[in-house]
């Protein structure tokens, strides 16, 4: 386990690289993204933007391109190599869960009424880099949160399934998924209110969805009617949700200051974390699931070997 004073505010969030050499971090109050190595904890570099507060951070799947959010609405694209800015689209509430395709084809964020996407993000777009928000790259693509219940701002995390077929959303009275195809819901799970941040996350055979929301995850089939499984032992918020890349255990992290592991098949709990770094905001597996990542309420960051 290595453990590192990474930032000086609470870690927002954080991601691996699709090679796992490579992890990328920001935190509350900063607008730029730190590149560590995991194996050593060494700090290979920055993401300067002139944006406003960075709110999430994910890699295209090729490892060419990273896509932050930002507390001013804007999606930065950036180069992973040279660390330049591509292109900083956005449009009113995408805020939160900056996600590519599986394919690379597209970025996409949670909008005003739903799931907006731009195509072809490794082409820059120069016209969008100014700090004035009506500058802006306008969306290619939307999926419409059903209109009856939406709530502005209330969907905080998307995630794209392994195979592209699926996109959902989880936001404060539920979670959609989508046919990426269609564009139409495949399935609408209510769940209680939250005011907190919510979580979603696909199982690698892109045939489950695990939810956060309050102090419960829950794991449901994207196609039929099953009872989920529920995980229940976190006494706070939980703030992320991640499937190993096996598919048979689950992630979770709290504001209770702990990440636990679960049977994804029955929702026994198999182990609990807690390493002393306050409330846990952000946390990822590695893309060969050999090691995890998470980030606390103190600014540390932690690395552990999943079998240690």
């Amino acid at each position: 386990m290595r453990v590192w004073d990474a930032h000086k505010t609470k870690v927002r969030c954080l991601a691996f690289r699709p090679d796992g050499a490579q992890l990328a971090s920001s935190a509350e109050r900063i607008s730029s993204v730190s590149l560590w190595e995991p194996s050593s904890g060494k700090k290979l570099g920055e993401l300067r933007g002139r944006w406003g507060n960075t709110s999430g951070i994910s890699f295209a799947p090729n490892g060419k391109l990273i896509a932050t959010t930002t507390m001013d609405y804007r999606v930065v694209v950036w180069d992973a190599e040279t660390r330049t800015v591509l292109s900083a689209p956005g449009e009113l509430h995408t805020r939160y869960a900056p996600v590519f395709a599986p394919d690379n084809s597209c970025v996409a964020a949670t909008g005003f009424e739903g799931v907006v996407m731009w195509h072809d993000p490794a082409t820059p777009h120069p016209d969008t880099l100014g700090t004035y928000s009506g500058n802006l790259w306008k969306p290619d693509e939307r999926f419409r949160f059903p209109s009856e219940e939406f709530i502005v701002d209330k969907y905080d995390s998307l995630t794209f399934s392994p195979d592209g077929r699926w996109l959902a959303a989880n936001g404060q009275f539920r979670a959609v998924v989508w046919n990426r195809t269609t564009r139409q819901p495949k399935r609408v799970i209510a769940h209680a209110r939250t005011d907190a941040l919510t979580v979603a996350n696909f199982s690698p055979d892109s045939e489950r969805v695990v939810i956060g929301f309050g102090n419960v995850a829950e794991i449901y089939a994207v196609n039929g009617k099953t009872k989920p499984v529920v995980l229940t032992g976190h006494t706070f918020f939980v703030r992320a949700v991640a499937f190993a890349p096996d598919g048979r255990t689950v992630m979770t992290a709290g504001g209770d200051g702990t990440v636990r592991f679960w049977d994804a098949a029955s929702g026994a709990e198999l182990t609990t974390f807690d390493w002393g770094i306050g409330r846990v905001y952000c946390a990822a597996f590695s893309p060969d699931g050999l090691t995890c990542a998470a980030g606390g309420e103190n600014g540390h960051v932690v690395i552990w070997d999943v079998d240690a």
